[in-house]
């Protein structure tokens, strides 16, 4: 993916992630709103019902006989108890204050049932009603009420709202974030397959150039009739093709892998045993190297369910890394060892070991350790890519224990054959 690619999509989500948020936030904006709303039209609805009830009572009173004296013989015993009676059957109006005061007289509090700090907050209410008509007096006498908690249960009304509006953004982040990563993964291993492509390229036209020139000198009749020089350049045709089969069995190896296609052919069948045959066979490959090849094969039940084929091109697989990235006098140690469900098959080397930060990606298709101790050694990060796959199809696992610079221990569990279902 080109990098404007990139940047446009980048951009292009940052806008879309930005656009809900604004969305979410003036939807939420406009439910407060809405809720105040109606909360004051419930309390005035409130009021009216008090402010009527309350006339009802004084007026029917022989000693009042103007809105005047209503409000020098105010009942506030009265007006308590309407109160409460609408208000503190919900939870949502409990917790409130009011007062009286009279407009005409400068705002002059004529009965208040909290603290007079209370004064402007009452004075600007929105929730207030005309306590007398105007028909009883010329003076303007209201009761306003005032509730403290008044924001703080709206908010907890908005709770399921805003609950839903910080999900779905932390799932719209969580997502652009994936996606971004995801990109730039796929990025990296784009990038990794077309370095490892023209590894593979070069490496494939050396021993085909090698094999041709080889090839070229074996069909003159000199070089025929000279066996010494017949059977060099025979050497050389033979080892450069095995060299060609290893890296394309390799190569058709992950191919077969990635189609989920891989012939897995599980038998029962002893590790100790394949671990033998095969350390005698590359055993002589160390030997050339001044090398030595050392088993230690402790597990009592060592019987696994496997493919044989496979088993032995894990082994293979694990001792020609150890050896490649050993520089000199390669010295291997395998031994198995029961543990509770399993067998552990641990293969220590002395090589360049591999540091801390690439060891969990070094089982990545295509990953190479990029350091000058390895570069001289051919890798194509498909190795151990193969290796974790097929301990997995065989329901098993791999780890990897290196100090970089003290070598490695790759350490393989097998399920005993109880263990497989």
């Amino acid at each position: 993916m080109k990098n404007q690619t990139r940047v446009i999509i980048f951009v292009l989500g940052v806008v879309f992630v930005l656009g809900i948020l604004g969305a979410q936030i003036l939807s939420l904006t406009n439910s407060y709103i809405l809720k105040n709303e109606n909360f004051d039209l419930k309390v005035q609805r409130q009021l009216d019902r008090v402010v009527y009830a309350y006339r009802g009572s004084t007026m029917n009173k022989s000693v009042i006989r103007s809105a005047e004296d209503a409000i020098i013989n105010i009942d506030s015993n009265l007006l308590q108890d309407l109160l409460k009676k609408e208000f503190e059957t919900s939870a949502a109006t409990q917790n409130y204050v009011y007062s009286v005061y009279s407009q005409s007289d400068g705002y002059k509090i004529l009965l208040i049932n909290k603290d007079i700090s209370f004064n402007q907050i009452l004075f600007n209410s929105p929730n207030q009603i005309s306590l007398f008509n105007g028909a009883l007096s010329s003076k303007r006498y209201y009761l306003s009420v005032y509730f403290p908690n008044k924001k703080m249960v709206i908010y907890d009304q908005l709770f399921g709202d805003f609950f839903i509006f910080l999900s779905l953004l932390l799932m719209l982040s969580f997502g652009f974030v994936f996606v971004i990563r995801l990109i730039n993964k796929q990025k990296r291993q784009s990038l990794l397959r077309n370095d490892v492509m023209s590894s593979m390229i070069h490496e494939l036209k050396t021993p085909i150039s090698t094999v041709s020139v080889s090839s070229e000198m074996l069909m003159h009749d000199v070089i025929l009739q000279d066996i010494s020089k017949a059977q060099k350049y025979a050497k050389v045709v033979f080892h450069e093709n095995k060299r060609l089969k290893n890296l394309v069995d390799q190569v058709l190896q992950v191919a077969i892998l990635d189609k989920s296609e891989f012939p897995v052919r599980k038998e029962k069948l002893d590790l100790h045993k394949i671990i033998m045959e095969v350390s005698a066979t590359y055993n002589v490959v160390l030997v050339a190297r001044n090398g030595q090849l050392d088993l230690r094969l402790e597990a009592v039940d060592s019987i696994i369910n496997v493919d044989r084929i496979q088993l032995i091109n894990i082994l293979n697989n694990l001792l020609e890394n150890a050896n490649k990235y050993t520089k000199e006098n390669p010295i291997i140690n395998m031994s198995t060892k029961n543990l509770k469900h399993g067998v552990l098959l641990s293969i220590r080397d002395n090589g360049i070991g591999v540091k801390k930060e690439n060891q969990l990606e070094i089982f990545n298709k295509f990953y190479r350790v990029n350091t000058e101790e390895q570069f001289s050694a051919k890798a194509y990060g498909l190795g151990l890519y193969y290796v974790k796959s097929m301990m997995e199809l065989f329901g098993g696992d791999i780890k990897i224990n290196s100090e970089f610079g003290k070598g490695s221990v790759f350490e393989l569990f097998f399920p005993i054959k109880n263990e497989f279902k």
